[in-house]
Formats: C-alpha cells, structure tokens, sequence
C-alpha cells in the first residue's frame, strides 16, 4: 500500500523490531547519506509525497546539487486551464473541468516530474470508450505541451502517447439531393422535422446554437430576413440571411414561444443537443435515410463553398475560428470543379475527334456516350 504513495527510487521499508506488523518508511539519498523518517500511509497521499519531495530537496542541497522544484501535476492542470480560460464557451469551460477532474482522480497527487509516458498509456486504456479516451488525452496532451513552452519542464513524455483511433472514421457524412427530396416529400410544409430540415439548409448552424435562438435574434436586412447570434462552441458572432416565407412559417408554427426550436410534444424549448438531435434523427430513420442533422451543416457548407469561393466569407457564415476549416472545404470544391472540367474538356475534344473520322466512328458513338453518362446528385 505504501508503494502508491512514493517513489521507490531511494526508499527503505523497515519493520518494527516491537511490532513486527508494523513498517516504517525511510528516505535514503545514497548508502552514506543518512535516512530521514517519512510519515505512514494513514496521513494521506498528499502529504506523503510532499515529504519525499522535501527529503530529496534537502538531500540535493547538502550536496551542492541544483534544485528545481517542480509543481504538481493538479497545480500545472489549472494553471494550463486559467491560460485558455477566456476564449473557452460555457461547454467548454465545463466540459476542460471534468476532465481535470479525471485526471486528478486517476493520477492523485503526483508530481508532474514523475508522470511517465507509461501513465498516460494506462490512463488512456482506462477508458471503456474511444471518443471519451481521445478526449482526456488531447486535454492533458495539450497542458504538457503547454507546460514545455513555459519552460515548467524540458520533455514532453505525452508526445509518444498515441491518440485512441475515431470509430467514425468518416465523420458526419452530407445529405444528397434525393436524400433532402425524400424527407422532403415525406414530412409535410409544417411539421416539425421539415422547419428543422428547411432552417438547417438555410443557416447551416451547429445544433448547440439552433436550440438557443429566439424570435429576438432576427431582423431585416435589405429585402431579406437576417438572424444573428454567437456560437456557443467558437463564441464567434454570426449574421446570415434567411428567405422571409421560412421565417414566416417558423413565427406561425411558433408563434406562443419565445424560441424558435421546442420541443414537438412539450412545446418547450430544448434543454440540450440531444433532444434536438434525437427527434431529428428519429424522423430520418424512419424513411430510410441515416444520416445525422450535423451532416446538414456539411451539406451547406460544400454548396456554400462551392459559389462563394472564400475562405473568410466561410468563417463569416459558419461561425469557424480556424481559417484552415473554411480552406479544406474550398479546397474540395475546387477538386470538384477542376475534376468536371477536366472531364467535359475531355468529352469534348473526344467528340470531336470521332466526328472528324467518321468513317470509322459514325455518329452512334456521342449517343453511345451519353447512355453510360448520369447526372451527378
């Protein structure tokens, strides 16, 4: 019981000669330098590491040893979370504080000089999910990086640590056209599962704004209706337009409630993206179609990239704080552009090239070409 306590680099364990049962700790920095008493399990974990950090100190200082006193892992924990405290969101902030609650119940009282990489693989392993697992690891990945920048250590023994593999490798997949017509033709003008999907089309939100928003949120802007908000996840301020017959239909259909998004049972305003998310998903599955709602915020975003063509217009829409989000998508619009031109140009100067000998190639060919050729969805 005791080895959880300390480092067993320099520590003796004697047992009482009065009492065999009973064992006393000892420090001991090398076999000529005298043994100092440490306390006994009984007075905590915390004070029995603060006794073997201060008989080492004392141990180094008698012989003319630097000493570098290092922090405690908690203590480097809440440091790390004061200095990206402020441009956290409420999630964030609640969600940074259990996990340093896990790490600081999983790892005690330890001093951040002794947490091994060895640790963080069986820190990682503890968990029975993947996703929960990758995101303890990135937090407390991210504070020893952190606390090598600041010069509170010299190594980082978690860049070694592998994060868990995602079970989605393919993250949230967009909706395609016959997939949005035949929820469409499922789900009537003024149900609850249309003015979801018909909202999310239009403002491309994440689902943690959409249950925030509230009939005062909107407004007019030229001859368009507008809603402004402040993403809860970025905290990034976002003005998009909307076509005024959703934003009427939405004040109908909602007309006694302040939010836009309630409950369609309750008529009260969701209290988490679950619900939101359930429902939602719930009306999907039962045509056949699954795909999540957050795939709609993908599916806008690749349309959007594909007219505007601008990554600070992307962020401006989307509410990203990292331009290298709105850049990826352009990126696949551009791969989608350039890949149908290429591929026209190429139809193109194939016709022509069969037309030019006809003799070989009479005119079946084009009508040959264009029965194996489909529309894109």
């Amino acid at each position: 019981m005791t080895s959880k306590y300390y480092d067993l680099r320099c520590v003796e364990f004697v047992k009482s000669k009065s009492d065999p049962d009973n064992i006393y700790t000892y420090y001991r920095g090398d076999r000529t330098s005298p043994r100092r008493r440490l306390p006994d399990r009984s007075a905590g974990k915390e004070m029995c590491m603060n006794a073997w950090i201060k008989a080492k100190q004392d141990y180094l200082a008698s012989k003319n040893q630097s000493v570098k006193i290092y922090p405690t892992l908690k203590h480097v924990l809440q440091k790390y979370y004061e200095f990206i405290r402020p441009r956290l969101s409420v999630r964030s902030k609640k969600l940074y504080r259990s996990y340093m609650a896990k790490i600081n119940k999983d790892f005690g009282p330890i001093y951040i000089i002794d947490v091994g990489e060895k640790a963080g693989i069986q820190f990682r392993d503890s968990f029975k999910s993947q996703s929960s697992a990758r995101e303890h690891l990135k937090f407390l990945k991210a504070t020893f990086k952190w606390a090598c920048e600041h010069q509170i250590l010299h190594l980082n023994v978690m860049n070694h640590v592998k994060l868990p593999p995602l079970r989605n490798q393919k993250g949230h997949q967009p909706w395609t056209d016959s997939e949005i017509e035949k929820f469409r033709q499922a789900y009537p003008g003024n149900s609850s599962p249309r003015l979801w999907l018909e909202f999310f089309l239009a403002i491309g939100c994440r689902i943690s704004d959409a249950i925030r928003l509230k009939k005062s949120h909107f407004g007019t802007y030229i001859d368009h209706d507008f809603v402004h908000y402040k993403t809860q996840k970025t905290g990034v301020e976002c003005s998009v337009c909307l076509p005024k017959a959703l934003v009427a239909r939405l004040f109908h259909v909602y007309e006694h409630n302040s939010h836009v998004f309630v409950h369609p049972r309750t008529g009260k305003p969701f209290k988490n993206v679950r619900t939101l998310r359930y429902h939602f998903q719930k009306a999907a599955r039962a045509i056949g179609i699954h795909k999540t709602i957050h795939g709609l915020r993908n599916t806008v975003a690749i349309k959007f990239a594909e007219q505007l063509q601008s990554a600070e217009a992307l962020k401006a829409v989307f509410g990203w704080r990292d331009i290298k989000t709105a850049e990826r998508y352009i990126r696949q619009a551009n791969r989608k552009k350039m890949g149908l031109d290429a591929s026209a140009k190429f139809i193109r100067d194939t016709e022509n090239m069969l037309q030019t000998s006809g003799a070989l190639f009479p005119q079946k060919v084009p009508n040959l070409l264009s029965q194996h050729l489909h529309p894109i969805d």
